[in-house]
C-alpha cells in the first residue's frame, strides 16, 4: 500500500474495485476503481496526491480534531532547512506529551509523513 493510500483510508476515502453492471435492456455500465469519500461528489482515480499541502489541510488536518484527544493537536511547520536542506513539521498531541517530527525536502512530503507517523503510532 502506498503512502498516499494509506492517509487516503485514514481520512475515510474508500476504494472501490472495478464493477460491471448489466441492465435488463441488455447494455452495460462499467464503474472503474477508484477512491470515493462519502459526500464529496469527485470520483478519483487514484488516492490523492497527499504530499501536495492543499490536499493534506482539505481532508487531513481537521480530522485530527477528530482524535480521541480532539481539538489541541498542534501543527509547527519551521520554515527553514535542517543541515540536509530538508523542511521540517512537528505534529504534537494536546498536551505535547507525545508528538512526531519529520524532515523531508518538501513542506507537504514533511506533513505527509507526520501524519503517517500518527498513523502508524494509532495502529500500535
Amino acid at each position: 500500500m502506498t503512502k498516499d493510500e494509506v492517509i487516503a483510508r485514514w481520512a475515510g476515502f474508500t476504494e472501490i474495485e472495478e464493477s460491471t453492471e448489466v441492465f435488463a435492456d441488455g447494455h452495460s455500465e462499467i464503474t472503474p476503481s477508484g477512491w470515493v469519500l462519502e459526500g464529496d461528489p469527485t470520483f478519483y482515480y487514484s488516492a490523492p496526491d497527499f504530499s501536495d499541502p492543499t490536499t493534506l489541510f482539505k481532508w487531513c488536518v481537521p480530522k485530527l480534531n477528530e482524535l480521541p484527544d480532539g481539538e489541541g493537536w498542534s501543527l509547527h511547520y519551521t520554515p527553514w532547512f535542517d543541515e540536509d536542506k530538508r523542511y521540517s513539521v512537528e505534529l504534537y498531541g494536546p498536551r505535547f506529551d507525545n508528538g512526531f517530527e519529520v524532515f523531508a525536502s518538501t513542506p507537504g512530503e514533511a506533513l505527509r509523513d507526520a501524519i503517517l507517523s500518527l498513523i502508524a503510532e494509532g495502529e500500535k
